[in-house]
């Protein structure tokens, strides 16, 4: 499992510019360490959205009370794609 400062240097080259979001590194954390399959095959699904699902899943959360960019799913389901990727090393 990935440093926070290795998770963040990851992240910082995919997306581009300086990355330094702590929960999405608590979640990579989660990801990496939980033996739930269910859990996991969720997340795996989250990565898999389409440009539509994606917008669904945003409006979803915004409906919770949870308001993210487009830019800001996106670059969470690239730390859990990173994460589930990170688990098979």
């Amino acid at each position: 499992m990935d440093t926070k400062k290795e998770f963040f240097q990851y992240m910082s080259s995919v997306i581009g510019e300086k990355y330094s979001y702590t929960h999405a590194y608590d979640v990579y954390k989660e990801i990496h360490s939980t033996t739930d399959k269910q859990t996991l095959s969720h997340m795996y699904d989250l990565t898999q959205m389409n440009d539509e699902e994606r917008k669904l899943y945003r409006y979803a959360l915004a409906c919770q009370g949870i308001e993210l960019t487009p830019t800001q799913i996106d670059q969470f389901l690239i730390s859990i794609d990173y994460a589930l990727k990170s688990r098979t090393k």
